[in-house]
């Protein structure tokens, strides 16, 4: 038996049973090199018949499927034409995010590609003035880079191949002149907004200068700094250039000592500034101005005894308006150095040059590539209304550059006027707008440090005044000590969590300043409001000092006892009181 085994594995290869024979054309498993065994005995393989025709006695339930071997043999289609269009569409001509951001731009303005299309060659109302935008701002720079790829996408697999962002960037690019039509849709659709609000920027920017220099507070100001100077100084200047006001908050006069020499860093530190000078000026300006409305008010409510008659009255004669010191602060603070960056200038011209290109190229392209009107029931075509928009915009067009040539010579006058207001004399347009921006700083600059140092005076002659009242209590007997006003604005604003205390400590700590633009949108609204009669206003609730206070109330100090709770006068925990024991009223 193993001689014989050994001859069979030498032996040439049976040929299969006629059943199991492939047909010519069919392929073979690739098994050419493959060497038998020289021997089965012994092996696993021993006893196995080659065709499976006796094993189904070997083995129980043990089946064969040869017709399911037999499909083997029929040639596959083939996979080659098909594989590189499976791989085009999985790739797609957008990648995955650009064409997120298509869908996202889609979902939000609710464009369609048969309403961008309608608006693009026959109606520009088929698409609101939003969506105009959003499609100007978020599709049309990606129809550029896949028109040529959507183009020969289509005429491969058709339009309904194509997916939703595809589609809409094909409604697009399959538009004549798509670019000059959306370039006109979204001047339409921003151009009036454009104007209003550079409009807006032009009259702010023009009414700052004129502002600041009918202001009778701020010429005060000016004029306590320029007294005080020249008196410190003993020279009679008549103005100061513009570099030199931010040294008074740090200037003063220097003494000579005993010996000659300079006077010690203790003796000198006792030396006021200039704008401690001019802070005590305002001071006392400010206390003068409310005597002065204060005895006019009594005099007045004295010559008849009705109410009525008194506020009649006073309405004719109260000729203080707008001369108060104070109100110079406020109106510096709003000094927005942005009214005159040269980022206005540039936008100018860049809209300039874009309605230029538009009446010269785009409105021309259109107009060329708009198809006769195709008469329909009604008698008018399709194309009428996109073509009397045409007309429509191209006169708006031409209105809005002769508008912005003329902004563009009002807003240099303006910062001329501006750089005029402390003497400088520009010599171009750029130089103008960086003069009119750094005298606006400067004044804002100096509004601020005058300001800090009005706030120090007011706290030490508060003090003063207090100190003089708590020598000599209502006995006759003499105070131990007298108590200073302690500023408690800081640490309440580290530790409250009452928004209106808050906004109360943020508001004395800072003087009021606008955000940057803030002045050229709410002068409109601020002369509007003018007009309007106003309504009363629900007082704000009673607060909780976390200072000098509990949950019974918040406590305050008798000027003159020096004990704190019920005041003599009737003041208590439970009334409206200064939060800051009388500092902010002192600085009001």
């Amino acid at each position: 038996p193993v001689a014989d085994s050994a001859a069979r594995s030498s032996a040439p290869l049976p040929p299969p049973p006629s059943h199991l024979r492939a047909p010519p054309e069919a392929s073979r498993l690739p098994l050419w090199n493959t060497v038998p065994l020289q021997t089965t005995e012994g092996t696993l393989w021993e006893g196995a018949d080659p065709w499976g025709a006796d094993d189904n006695k070997r083995f129980m339930a043990w089946r064969v499927d040869f017709d399911r071997l037999r499909e083997v043999w029929v040639p596959p289609r083939p996979a080659e034409t098909q594989q590189p269009e499976r791989a085009e569409q999985a790739r797609g001509v957008l990648s995955h995010a650009a064409q997120q951001n298509i869908e996202i731009t889609m979902r939000a303005a609710d464009l369609k590609p048969d309403a961008v299309r309608r608006a693009l060659t026959q109606d520009f109302d088929a698409l609101s003035n939003e969506q105009a935008v959003r499609l100007a701002e978020g599709v049309l720079p990606y129809v550029t880079e896949a028109a040529g790829e959507l183009h020969a996408m289509v005429q491969r697999r058709g339009v309904d191949a194509l997916s939703r962002a595809e589609a809409l960037l094909w409604s697009i690019a399959s538009v004549p002149n798509y670019r000059a039509r959306a370039n006109l849709l979204s001047l339409r659709a921003v151009l009036p907004d454009d104007l209003a609000h550079l409009a807006g920027q032009i009259e702010a920017a023009e009414r700052t200068p004129e502002r600041l220099r009918a202001s009778m507070p701020v010429r005060m100001l000016l004029q306590s700094i320029l007294v005080v100077r020249n008196v410190l100084s003993q020279r009679g200047f008549s103005s100061f250039p513009l570099s030199s006001l931010h040294l008074i908050s740090h200037e003063r006069v220097r003494q000579e000592g005993s010996a000659g020499g300079a006077t010690p860093m203790n003796g000198q530190a006792k030396i006021p500034t200039t704008a401690r000078l001019v802070a005590e000026i305002v001071a006392d300006t400010h206390d003068e101005f409310c005597r002065l409305k204060f005895w006019r008010m009594t005099a007045v409510s004295r010559c008849v005894g009705l109410d009525a008659v008194r506020k009649i009255i006073w309405s004719y004669l109260d000729d203080m308006a707008g001369t108060c010191i104070l109100e110079a602060f406020p109106m510096l603070a709003e000094s927005d150095t942005l009214l005159f960056d040269e980022s206005v200038g540039r936008t100018i011209m860049h809209m300039r040059v874009r309605l230029q290109r538009s009446l010269e190229l785009d409105i021309p392209q259109v107009r060329a590539s708009i198809t006769p009107a195709v008469p329909v029931a009604h008698g008018v075509g399709h194309e009428t209304a996109l073509a009397s928009q045409i007309d429509e915009l191209e006169t708006l067009l031409r209105n809005a550059a002769h508008e912005l040539s003329f902004s563009q010579d009002r807003l240099v006058a303006a910062a001329q006027a501006c750089c005029s207001l402390m003497g400088s004399a520009p010599r171009s347009e750029s130089d103008a707008f960086n003069t009119a921006q750094e005298t606006l700083r400067s004044l804002r600059r100096l509004g601020d440090v005058v300001h800090s140092e009005l706030h120090s005076v007011l706290r030490e002659r508060e003090y003063l005044r207090f100190a003089a009242a708590s020598r000599i209590t209502p006995g006759g007997r003499r105070a131990a000590r007298a108590w200073g006003i302690v500023d408690t604005s800081m640490p309440t604003l580290l530790h409250t969590s009452d928004p209106d205390l808050i906004r109360i400590v943020r508001q004395r700590r800072a003087p009021n300043r606008p955000a940057a633009g803030a002045a050229a949108q709410q002068a409109p609204a601020l002369e509007e409001e003018e007009d309007k009669t106003e309504e009363p206003t629900a007082a704000a609730g009673p607060y909780i000092d976390l200072i000098h206070g509990g949950p019974a109330g918040s406590y305050v100090r008798d000027p003159v006892t020096g004990s704190w709770g019920a005041r003599r006068d009737g003041l208590d925990g439970g009334l409206r009181f200064d939060p800051f024991l009388g500092a902010r009223a002192a600085a009001a």
